[in-house]
């Protein structure tokens, strides 16, 4: 329960705030960023708090002497945390450039002039609308060219933040490569571990991202754009008006489609994120223990692991 606290408080709590910047400290587009800057911020740095300390509990579960202060051990390695998944996102972004680049340019030509921008939107809700399932599977198949390189990539720095926790003192890049090192023709094994996992969390998020799909069908795309360059500028009441003109059973399709999105995450941070790390931290402990023939280090009484 102490853990559920934690979880709660950095996912609803901390990252909250920011909120005042964008209520208090002005309006329109400055003060929105500066939110959205500072929430980032926060929720970036406290997630790999999160993912170091949870880490630290698994692996101290599967070497049989489990504390809960694991749990907290990762606010002393918080900055190497996000330095490790800096140099993993460095790592996986180099590889994806060819495809990245034009994406990115294609984006930003579409979005630099506004009647472009709502041109596309609308033809993308016309099409969606018109053809719901083959804009699905569309989407999926293009995802799934695109992301399986850096996917496949990303599975040899799966146990990173497990190396981290054995070895605090090396570099960040040190640290990649040992996970590289270890994950070397296991990468399949691991991947099929995930695989339970992974059809649970698209579960979750069926029913939610389905309800959001059919509400956006029925929404008016000039009408949500107006409402939203109303809200970057400050015009509450024009922004209040817009809203009162759009479809009222589209927009609970989309609110109540959130709100299922919400309750999916919450069910996957307090159940389904510490097993899944779990099941990592096991496949650690097999891959030390049983293929490298590595002795995993002692726990210490300060709460951290034992550096060999």
């Amino acid at each position: 329960m102490a853990w559920i606290a934690f979880e709660f408080c950095v996912n609803h709590l901390l990252g909250g705030l920011a909120a005042p910047l964008a209520v208090g400290g002005g309006s329109g587009l400055t003060m929105l960023a500066l939110s959205a800057v500072a929430t980032v911020a926060v929720f970036y740095y406290f997630t790999f708090v999160k993912v170091y300390g949870l880490s630290a509990l698994a692996v101290s579960v599967m070497r049989g002497a489990p504390a809960f202060r694991y749990a907290f051990s990762g606010f002393g390695r918080g900055w190497h945390s996000v330095g490790v998944h800096l140099w993993i996102g460095w790592c996986l972004f180099v590889p994806a450039l060819p495809w990245l680049l034009p994406l990115l340019g294609f984006c930003a030509w579409t979005c630099a002039v506004p009647e472009r921008s709502a041109a596309a939107v609308r033809a993308a809700a016309a099409y969606l609308d018109a053809q719901p399932y083959m804009v699905c599977a569309c989407a999926a198949v293009v995802v799934g060219v695109l992301l399986t390189p850096t996917i496949a990539a990303w599975y040899r720095y799966r146990l990173a933040y497990m190396v981290l926790i054995d070895h605090p003192d090396r570099a960040c890049r040190a640290i990649v490569d040992e996970s590289a090192r270890l994950m070397e023709g296991r990468r399949s094994t691991m991947f099929r571990l995930d695989l339970w996992f992974i059809g649970v969390t698209a579960l979750l998020y069926l029913p939610g991202c389905v309800s959001i799909l059919r509400g956006i069908r029925g929404l008016d795309a000039v009408a949500m754009q107006n409402m939203a360059n109303c809200m970057l500028k400050g015009n509450v009441e024009d922004a209040v008006q817009t809203l009162q003109s759009i479809d009222p059973g589209a927009l609970g399709l989309v609110l109540g489609g959130a709100f299922m999105v919400s309750v999916a995450g919450f069910v996957l941070t307090l159940w389904l994120n510490p097993y899944w790390t779990a099941a990592r931290a096991a496949f650690y402990e097999t891959v030390l223990d049983l293929v490298e023939g590595q002795t995993p280090p002692p726990l210490r009484e300060d709460g951290q692991l034992e550096v060999p």
